[in-house]
């Protein structure tokens, strides 16, 4: 076990010294991010972060999450896609997030794309190392984008779901789920919190 632990901290430093110095727009970190041989990163205010390696528990939760989504859409038959991580979501000319799962609804998917053009759903599913910009400042950027209507962040260890949903003008609407379904209409889908987490 220490000697995984060890090259997991060796490969995440290596994604590390991969990182450019200079300040980047998001279409120059998009060019870049495609460049490069392993890692995930964001850009942040035009700075470009790794994403720290995950464990298991992240890897179940975000496949879980996926397939919950997809077999919601599929039930209520939207006209809706779900992507994984990997699909980008540009806030603006400096910030680009990489979500663990994003739905689009209504728009034609190019299939040569890294960007997610018109989010709905962005699901960010918390680790020690995001959980505190996945409440703050993520949360807060996801909203500035008027096509997302709902941002859920999940929390694999207390096993539930923190709900934000757009309301009134600036007014966020929130709940904390821990069992039940999640209600997410727009556009019009229920998911079941337990379907998440299961195998945990």
């Amino acid at each position: 076990m220490a000697a995984l632990n060890r090259l997991a901290t060796l490969c995440y430093n290596q994604t590390m010294t991969a990182q450019p110095k200079q300040q980047m727009t998001s279409p120059e970190f998009l060019d870049w991010a495609a460049s490069q041989p392993k890692g995930r990163y964001e850009l942040v205010d035009g700075e470009v972060v790794a994403m720290a390696p995950e464990r298991a528990r992240h890897w179940i939760v975000k496949g879980n999450v996926f397939s919950a989504l997809r077999q919601a859409i599929g039930s209520a038959g939207r006209p809706c896609m779900v992507f994984t991580d990997g699909a980008s979501v540009v806030i603006n000319d400096k910030t680009t997030y990489e979500p663990d799962a994003t739905v689009q609804c209504g728009a034609t998917v190019d299939l040569d794309s890294m960007v997610a053009e018109k989010p709905m759903i962005v699901v960010e599913v918390t680790s020690p190392s995001s959980e505190v910009r996945d409440h703050s400042s993520k949360l807060a950027d996801y909203f500035t984008l008027p096509s997302i209507c709902h941002v859920l962040i999940a929390d694999p260890v207390k096993k539930l779901v923190i709900q934000h949903s757009r309301g009134i003008g600036a007014d966020l609407l929130t709940r904390i789920i821990r069992d039940g379904d999640i209600a997410l209409d727009p556009p019009g889908i229920v998911v079941p919190v337990a379907s998440f987490f299961a195998d945990l």
